[in-house]
């Protein structure tokens, strides 16, 4: 009886024991997920044999309509041939806007690729040379587009985010919101959404959630200035393509990524100054983001951290705040009053039940980690 109640015992200590060692695994290491704001369709579109020699400019022209979706990309594969000079094919929206032209280079170079994201819920696909592209061709499988279905809010009581357009005046908040962008990306065969930001390398930072892999961000584009002016009117900003997810700048624990992007946004759209010091606690802060891939807004009002340090996909890289977000503010700049970063918004109490508040990795820590 007495070893009975050992072994009973010592294998309700091993138990406890184990449990102990555990806990930090459930505690710390929340999962994440990135805003999804569109689906994907499968579609089967290609270009029709091009087999006679034409003096017309225009071979083929093909309308896509998705009604009521506020962006359209083309997913092109399949490309063959197109060594023609001056092979164009032209993105148009519904009012004649170009979006983007691919030269015939291009097309070859890149043969399976995701387009610039179409404003609206139409395109219009030219393909123009100046003799008839023959044995070349190419197909569209892929469209996706928005089906918005609400995103998590996570806000302390009344939600007070603004349009970014309220604060045209503020110098301070004038000077830094340039350099904050809209993410669109596929992931896991959705159309997804979070923010990103320009820092003084010319790199984008956002969340590791967000662009995790090299095939996430060759589907990746960062849109900057999409946002109501001051006028009431919507701007589309201007487009810029992932080119590289720099991986020994990438971090699971500290959920971020830094990215190489293709031309030079900063030199029109800024960059912002990183803080290597912790929020204080009760001090205003503020946040620009783009909640639920919306144009750009900031949290400002009733916005300050609540606790420094605290535990987020590692020990103690967080500090919790009560500025509203939304999914798909993840990858936000959390910044003093002074317009510096202080976080990297990545998690809404909005978003599952771990935590009672929102949270951002604390910058010095990406610092420290992006200095190795």
């Amino acid at each position: 009886m007495m070893i009975h109640l050992l072994t009973n015992f010592s294998c309700g200590f091993i138990l406890i024991l184990l449990l102990q060692l555990l806990k930090p695994c459930w505690v710390i290491g929340v999962e994440l997920e990135a805003q999804s704001d569109g689906i994907i369709e499968i579609v089967d579109i290609q270009t029709p044999p091009f087999l006679e020699q034409s003096p017309k400019t225009l071979h083929w022209q093909k309308e896509i309509e998705k009604i009521g979706s506020h962006y359209l990309r083309l997913h092109i594969r399949n490309v063959q041939g197109f060594d023609i000079d001056n092979t164009i094919l032209e993105l148009r929206t519904r009012g004649g806007r170009l979006v983007r032209e691919y030269t015939g280079e291009e097309l070859r170079t890149q043969r399976s690729f995701w387009t610039r994201v179409i404003p609206g819920d139409y395109v219009l696909i030219s393909l123009f040379a100046p003799t008839a592209p023959i044995g070349s061709s190419l197909s569209i499988d892929q469209i996706a587009y928005q089906v918005y279905s609400g995103a998590p809010l996570s806000t302390y009581g009344k939600d007070e985010k603004e349009p970014i357009s309220n604060y045209s005046n503020d110098p301070t908040i004038e000077a830094v919101e340039r350099s904050v962008a809209r993410l669109y990306f596929i992931q896991n065969g959705e159309s997804k959404t979070c923010t990103g930001f320009l820092i003084e390398s010319g790199q984008l930072l956002t969340n590791h959630h967000c662009v995790n892999t090299q095939e996430v961000c060759e589907t990746t584009v960062a849109v900057f200035g999409f946002q109501y002016g001051s006028n009431g009117l919507l701007n589309l900003g201007e487009q810029f393509d992932c080119g590289e997810m720099v991986s020994a700048k990438n971090s699971y624990e500290l959920d971020y990524a830094l990215l190489d992007i293709k031309g030079t946004p900063s030199t029109k759209w800024g960059t912002l100054n990183l803080s290597d010091g912790d929020p204080e606690i009760d001090l205003p802060l503020f946040i620009v983001q783009h909640p639920g891939g919306l144009p750009k807004q900031i949290s400002k009002i009733n916005c300050r951290a609540v606790a420094v340090p605290v535990d987020g996909r590692g020990e103690q890289t967080d500090f919790s705040h009560t500025c509203d977000t939304v999914g798909g503010s993840s990858g936000s700049p959390v910044l003093n009053e002074s317009g510096q970063v202080v976080g990297l918004h990545h998690y809404g109490f909005g978003e599952a039940g771990e935590w009672e508040e929102n949270r951002a990795i604390r910058m010095n820590r990406i610092i420290e980690h992006l200095s190795f």
